[in-house]
């Protein structure tokens, strides 16, 4: 029964993002048949759809990380993601793709969420839809493309990590 209701508010959250979709100037409408490609985690509650934004992000961001030598930026990623989080995200780190080094300026907590809608978008086949579902995730823009096969990876080593902390729920 709570599949159900999960369901039925992510098709609500959806059908208000289509909405939005089509209320933009010279976009095309978003069919109703490429809703039912969703990507399950858009039925997730959003604390855990944020989870798993942050661990994509933070995994794809990995790599700059870890050569950040300022105390500050690396606190502020271990704030967002939690301790547990942060130490299994630098575990994986070794396993994951190379990703392209973040811009010096950008904020890290920032450059985390918007890595993580970006790679969770990604996940896609459709095009109409990863566009849909990064404006979702990402409502003031600045997205960008990552390679389908580093964002499956990615996204499968995030939902790997959730796991143990889920299970003792």
């Amino acid at each position: 029964m709570l599949e159900i209701a999960r369901a039925r508010q992510a098709r609500c959250q959806l059908h208000e993002a289509a909405r939005w979709w089509d209320a933009r100037p010279a976009q095309p409408g978003l069919p109703w048949a490429v809703l039912e490609d969703l990507p399950g985690w858009c039925c997730w509650p959003e604390p855990r759809r944020a989870r798993l934004q942050h661990l994509a992000g933070a995994l794809f961001c990995g790599p700059s990380l870890k050569r950040w030598i300022d105390a500050r930026r690396v606190d502020s990623v271990r704030r967002l993601l939690g301790e547990g989080d942060f130490d299994a995200v630098l575990q994986a780190l070794p396993g994951m793709p190379a990703a392209p080094d973040l811009p010096r300026e950008e904020e890290p907590v920032q450059a985390v969420r918007r890595s993580g809608a970006c790679v969770m978008a990604a996940g896609s086949a459709s095009p109409v839809l990863r566009e849909a579902l990064l404006l979702w995730l990402l409502p003031h823009g600045g997205g960008f493309t990552v390679a389908p096969a580093v964002a499956g990876a990615l996204m499968q080593q995030a939902l790997h990590l959730m796991l143990p902390q889920e299970e003792t729920r």
